[in-house]
């Protein structure tokens, strides 16, 4: 120490802002890290929540589709008319006729990598609630192709019911 100076006081609590970080720039990138984190946290509590919700659509999807197979049931030929598609899922916007009415009905698919537009115009088996025709499902493991295929389907699941193409999983 210098003969005659004595030290600069010192803060009676803690250290000053200059001890903390040192430097502007030390300053600078402790904001940067305690920012960055929060940033991660909120992406991840994002996903999570995005996650929840998709779960909770997914079952009630399912408990829909499960309710249209296990009721007394008809069949129709569907055709796919439009789709909305978000990064998580498909909707699929396809018409059908049911005892002379014409209904619009809507198919989810969710995941990544849906068919999209290659769907457009092609026609599958619609089942739907025979004592509510507008509740439907697209079942996408039987495309109509030739005029006689619905009739062909309907004969096939007298002898062994048509299944759900979702869930895979049986219903409960």
């Amino acid at each position: 120490m210098l003969a005659g100076r004595k030290p600069a006081p010192r803060p009676a609590v803690g250290i000053t802002y200059g001890e903390l970080v040192g430097t502007p720039r030390t300053a600078e990138m402790l904001l940067c890290t305690i920012f960055r984190s929060q940033i991660i946290v909120m992406k991840l509590t994002t996903s999570l929540l995005i996650c929840l919700l998709l779960l909770g659509a997914c079952k009630k999807e399912k408990q829909r589709t499960c309710d249209v197979y296990a009721s007394e049931k008809g069949y129709a030929a569907g055709t796919v008319e439009s789709y909305v598609k978000t990064p998580i899922k498909v909707v699929y916007k396809y018409s059908y006729t049911a005892n002379g009415v014409n209904y619009t009905g809507k198919e989810k698919a969710y995941g990544i990598g849906q068919l999209d537009a290659r769907l457009l115009g092609r026609s599958f088996v619609v089942v739907y609630k025979s004592d509510a025709p507008s509740e439907s499902d697209l079942n996408f493991d039987y495309e109509i192709k030739e005029p006689g295929d619905l009739d062909n389907y309907i004969s096939e699941f007298k002898t062994t019911p048509i299944k759900a193409d979702w869930p895979r999983k049986k219903c409960e």
